[in-house]
């Protein structure tokens, strides 16, 4: 799913920027439950777990595009669109893509130079070497390409440029972004509210995705009751569903799912179970809970 890191990159910025204020749990595999905001407020929202994305705070300031696309020269029908603080592995691919909106004639003029770079930088974003460079000479809409560079072995940190010139060499503009390569680990929590509860009361729980890969997570989930050494699923249904299959960015803790409890549960060890699926591979989770006497 590396074509659409664009979105996925823009979709943990906003995430990182509502919720800096959260700890950071850098290099864990595991999350603690103090972490994560709780209360209906924050059960309404995501939540940062593992900020993956701090050090882009510390980098000098990329030269963002525009939200829309839309290029400040050239033609008005053109769009643009780059990885902007973007968390891949290596191996990923990322993507400079220019294209042109509405119904657009193959033989309608564009005249620009495009300059596509990958960059490796250190922590403070400044330059160590260039790494992969691609060019453009789109005289018509029919020259218009994507620009695709792979993210090499390793961590590193890469500034991604787009440069524009007219095709007699006169400067245009020029646009940046980061990725942050980090290791591939495939890694989730099932995150239950703190306390036990009582029969008929609320409970709360979140998927937390502690690992460097996305996380797809489905809609269905069962509460268990511990008897013995077995898990022993309960036939009562649950009154709020989770909401359809999603996917999940790096370091970021899904808003909460929830069930309100049966008025005569019985006291005990109980688990919320839930599917997802890591790098393709289905994986269930479960977390623990209590029901009070």
């Amino acid at each position: 799913m590396t074509g659409i890191e664009f979105f996925r990159g823009n979709l943990v910025h906003w995430a990182l920027g509502i919720f800096a204020a959260l700890t950071m749990i850098l290099g864990s595999s595991t999350v603690a439950l103090g972490a994560v905001a709780w209360g209906p407020r924050a059960c309404a929202k995501p939540a940062v777990v593992v900020d993956y994305g701090r050090p882009f705070q510390l980098m000098q300031p990329p030269r963002s595009l525009p939200i829309s696309g839309q290029l400040p020269f050239g033609p008005s029908f053109l769009r643009a669109s780059m990885a902007s603080e973007a968390i891949l592995n290596p191996g990923d691919q990322t993507r400079l893509s220019i294209s042109a909106t509405g119904e657009r004639s193959p033989r309608t003029r564009v005249g620009l130079s495009v300059h596509g770079a990958l960059v490796k930088v250190n922590a403070r974003g400044r330059t160590i070497r260039d790494v992969q460079s691609r060019a453009l000479r789109v005289e018509t809409v029919a020259d218009l390409r994507e620009i695709v560079f792979t993210i090499p072995a390793g961590q590193a940190f890469y500034r991604v440029e787009l440069i524009f010139q007219d095709l007699t060499g006169k400067s245009l503009g020029s646009f940046s972004g980061y990725i942050r390569a980090v290791s591939t680990r495939s890694n989730a929590t099932l995150l239950i509210e703190p306390g036990g509860v009582r029969a008929g009361e609320a409970l709360h729980w979140r998927v937390a995705n502690t690992g460097t890969t996305w996380v797809d997570i489905g809609r269905a989930f069962s509460i268990d009751r511990r008897e013995g050494r077995r898990w022993i699923p309960q036939s009562f249904a649950p009154t709020h569903f989770s909401p359809d299959a999603f996917a999940m960015p790096p370091g970021i803790a899904h808003r909460c799912e929830g069930i309100e409890l049966p008025a005569d549960l019985a006291p005990g060890r109980y688990r919320v179970a839930k599917d997802v699926w890591l790098g393709g591979a289905k994986r269930k989770l479960s977390g623990v809970f209590s029901i009070l006497g």
